[in-house]
């Protein structure tokens, strides 16, 4: 069971790691289209202090988060690589294939090979984490940035200008809409595909530990927990993101409701009011159209792959 689950976990990951390589291929042209528009838009260029100061805060928040995942992803690597190498006996990282009587001959080869694989792959996984994560969380910063014009409004000279102001704002939420479609096509299946199989993942990590002594296997068990950790931060990222969203989305109503409407004409009063009903949709990606991208998937994730350790327990405590 232990090189069984050691497998299935390497085996999912790599399921995870095709599918969101391809899946970005496929819509590679989409990406491409949305990036050239967040650069070229007028619509949404940063025109007062006040918001490229929140642009940069929330950049520079995105980029610690981004810091710490690599800095644990790179740890667990090096902790997988150390473990192997001061077990004692000769092993490799990963033994899916073997010849007959492999530890006879020279090892090192090989295992310099593994370590290279495991590293190349744990960062072109990063990358694509990093830019999925990046997708939602630029949209939340439009969607502030929608907020923040919002409050603004009724402060302009005249009403034209109000009307103007309101029109553009609405004008920027429809096209943000479109985007997140876009988006949703992008990560649709990656995140389907990452959010189905990670409960098997984390299951089988749980499981490992069982069988694993910090006295006896200290690198090993710190190797396992690392993994751990990774794969349940690379499931909480895109949840967070997409959460955080939602969230933005949810608090435009309220944005607007701060503006400064009572001085605004009758029309412009008629039209916020028909925008704040409007608002009430939030903005929501759902992965492979079957469900939401948010905060309750990640605990549920966590709760089913408790689960599957507990049925494993049972089944292990049956046959002995």
């Amino acid at each position: 069971m232990e090189n069984a689950d050691e497998d299935l976990k390497l085996l999912i990951t790599e399921i995870c790691y095709l599918a969101k390589s391809l899946n970005l291929f496929y819509h590679l042209e989409l990406a491409v289209e949305l990036l050239h528009e967040w650069e070229i838009s007028d619509s949404f260029n940063l025109r007062r202090s006040a918001e490229r100061e929140m642009w940069l805060q929330g950049e520079r928040a995105f980029r610690k988060v981004i810091y710490i995942y690599i800095f644990f992803c790179l740890l667990t690597v090096f902790l997988a690589i150390g473990s192997t190498t001061l077990s004692g006996t000769p092993t490799l990282l990963y033994q899916f294939w073997l010849p007959a009587k492999w530890r006879e001959y020279n090892i090192w080869p090989a295992f310099f090979y593994e370590s290279l694989s495991l590293n190349f792959n744990c960062m072109c996984n990063v990358v694509l984490d990093s830019f999925q994560c990046y997708l939602l969380y630029h949209l939340s910063l439009y969607t502030r940035l929608i907020g923040m014009r919002m409050e603004r409004l009724g402060y302009e000279k005249t009403n034209v200008e109000t009307t103007s102001s309101l029109e553009n704002i609405i004008d920027m939420h429809q096209r943000l809409k479109a985007m997140t479609r876009c988006c949703e096509k992008i990560l649709s299946v990656p995140l389907l595909t990452q959010i189905t199989l990670s409960a098997f993942t984390i299951c089988f990590s749980i499981y490992s530990l069982r069988s694993l002594s910090f006295i006896e296997h200290p690198m090993s068990l710190l190797s396992a927990v690392m993994y751990l950790l990774c794969m349940s931060i690379q499931i909480f990222m895109p949840c967070y993101f997409a959460n955080n969203l939602t969230a933005e989305s949810q608090n435009l109503s309220s944005h607007l409701y701060n503006c400064n409407w009572v001085d605004l004409s009758v029309y412009n009063r008629r039209q916020i009011f028909l925008y704040m009903e409007y608002l009430k949709l939030p903005l929501v990606v759902y992965a492979g159209n079957y469900f939401k991208v948010g905060l309750l998937v990640f605990t549920k994730i966590m709760n089913n792959a408790y689960s599957l350790v507990a049925l494993l327990n049972n089944i292990n405590n049956d046959d002995q």
